[in-house]
């Protein structure tokens, strides 16, 4: 007989992970990290459970989607970005919040009318060297998004490359540099996912991130 491996997702304990992070950060709004279909735990059903969360997050667009057919009206950041104008205008009817990490987005926001505004995240490369724009080509960027009739609200984001390290001067320096590019944009910020949500409490600011830690 063929032996089966089982996993048994304890719901529970990701409704008390939310209050944890909830408690470490009071100040701050929280976006659920879903993507990667919940990071493999069923999308729905961990959504379900963090109905508490003030947004999620998903990686594709098809994830939002679902989210959005099984009755989900939270705000939703589609962390890929866009493609296409035909991306933008699904996110538009949708209700989904874009996230900007490349110039090439920039156009397809005057190509189109939108049925309804979109909030922009606007992801600026810090260090981690992943995804995102650099500090230098950051600014014209950030003007565009806040100048565009098609855009209701900008946020500035950034992902932390080690903050779980011991050695904290990597995610010191890339909180300097991000700051920085925030200088004299009175705006919403993100910066702190799950470790730093933990060890840095000096970068929650208006939103914070949790995804392993839930």
């Amino acid at each position: 007989m063929q032996n089966l491996t089982t996993v048994t997702i304890d719901l529970a304990s990701l409704r008390h992970n939310m209050e944890t992070v909830k408690a470490l950060a009071p100040q701050s709004a929280v976006m659920a990290m879903l993507k990667a279909n919940a990071y493999g735990h069923g999308i729905i059903e961990v959504a379900d459970a963090l109905r508490n969360a003030d947004a999620f997050a998903v990686a594709r667009i098809d994830e939002a989607i679902q989210l959005r057919e099984a009755g989900f009206h939270h705000r939703l950041i589609l962390l890929s970005g866009i493609q296409s104008a035909n991306d933008l205008l699904l996110c538009s009817d949708l209700g989904l919040d874009i996230v900007v990490h490349d110039a090439s987005a920039i156009h397809y926001f005057d190509s189109e009318k939108l049925p309804r505004k979109v909030n922009v995240w606007v992801k600026i490369d810090s260090g981690m060297h992943r995804l995102g724009i650099t500090p230098q080509d950051s600014q014209p960027i950030i003007q565009s998004m806040l100048s565009s009739p098609q855009v209701a609200e900008v946020t500035l984001m950034t992902h932390f490359s080690s903050a779980e390290d011991v050695d904290v001067e990597t995610t010191h320096r890339q909180h300097q540099v991000f700051e920085k590019v925030c200088d004299g944009h009175p705006l919403k910020k993100s910066l702190a996912n799950s470790a730093a949500i933990m060890q840095h409490p000096e970068t929650h600011e208006s939103w914070v991130r949790p995804g392993i830690m839930l």
